[in-house]
């Protein structure tokens, strides 16, 4: 299912009642487009010897991005009404995910059967209703003990990138390709010298991308 704020709204106020004896203050809710960060709990900080946490100072956020299991849905919502109580009722914690969190985490499944996690993993058939449309830059190097990799790069890395693989030793050859295939939304986008080894699947999908040139200034599609 792909959520929606009444959506949203509605099991924030359901788990409120449900999970957290409706101590908690409703917030303002909003949507992300973000594939990686399914569930985002935001809190601004105000500075000041006695300021409080106030219900003003943060949102809850929950990707529609993709067509997700409703389970699934409804834990990242949970997930992320723990951070607001936890931050809320000024309980310090070890770390983000600390001792504090993880006690309330494994009591809710506990009580409620859920299956809340620090991190959710998404399964090959989530990560294909992402459809949307992006543009891709891939470079592909060739290395001599015959390994192929490929490092989706962020655009404004482009030409540091081409120059960082194109100083490695080892490496035989630098090849770029643009695309904007949406099997590749579910890479993430290198900001250094990382690549992926290239499997069949890769290989077939460059196949369809568009060869381009960069010559460390200048990229471009090949003519």
């Amino acid at each position: 299912m792909r959520v929606s704020l009444e959506y949203v709204s509605r099991k924030f106020d359901e788990f409120n009642r449900l999970v957290f004896d409706g101590e908690l203050k409703p917030i303002e809710l909003r949507l992300s487009s973000s594939r990686r960060t399914l569930g985002m709990f935001v809190a601004n900080r105000r500075r000041g010897l006695f300021s409080r946490p106030r219900v003003e100072d943060c949102h809850l956020q929950v990707s529609n991005r993709l067509d997700l299991p409703e389970e699934q849905v409804e834990d990242i919502i949970l997930h992320e009404m723990i951070h607001y109580y936890i931050w809320i009722n000024g309980i310090r914690d070890t770390s983000s995910h600390g001792q504090v969190f993880r006690k309330m985490m494994t009591d809710i499944n506990s009580r409620h059967g859920r299956h809340i996690s620090v991190r959710f993993n998404l399964t090959e058939e989530a990560r294909n209703t992402d459809t949307a449309k992006r543009h891709h830059y891939l470079l592909l190097s060739v290395w001599d003990d015959g390994t192929y990799g490929l490092t989706p790069c962020v655009r404004s890395r482009i030409f540091e990138m081409h120059r960082l693989f194109s100083a490695i030793p080892t490496v035989r050859k630098v090849c770029w390709f643009w695309s904007t295939d949406p099997w590749f939304n579910s890479y993430p986008r290198f900001r250094s010298a990382k690549y992926l080894k290239i499997t069949p699947e890769m290989t077939a999908r460059l196949g369809a991308a568009t060869p381009c040139v960069c010559d460390g200034k200048t990229f471009r599609p090949e003519t």
